[in-house]
């Protein structure tokens, strides 16, 4: 067994931060790095964190700019919840 949360807690993780990092200044997130949320939420790598990041938002539960792919991975910009998060999520 690894040390890891299960997927369903790394979203709840993910979601906080985001809740966080915007209600820290009341606007969007200007940058964010997916290596910088890995630890953070509990994810087994940096490309589950992009890949949670892009399903939230094509499931509307927050609006970014298109991100930016990178060597060093992927940069998301101007996160921020969405005014109708999706049906799909329990909470």
């Amino acid at each position: 067994m690894n040390n890891f949360t299960n997927p369903a807690v790394q979203t709840m993780n993910l979601i906080r931060c985001i809740g966080d990092l915007v209600s820290q200044s009341g606007k969007p997130i200007h940058q964010l790095w997916a290596t910088d949320l890995q630890s953070v939420i509990g994810a087994t790598s940096r490309e589950f964190v992009e890949q949670l990041v892009e399903e939230l938002h094509e499931m509307g539960v927050i609006r970014m700019v298109n991100p930016v792919k990178t060597n060093q991975g992927t940069i998301f910009f101007g996160i921020i919840y969405s005014h109708q998060p999706s049906p799909l999520l329990p909470f």
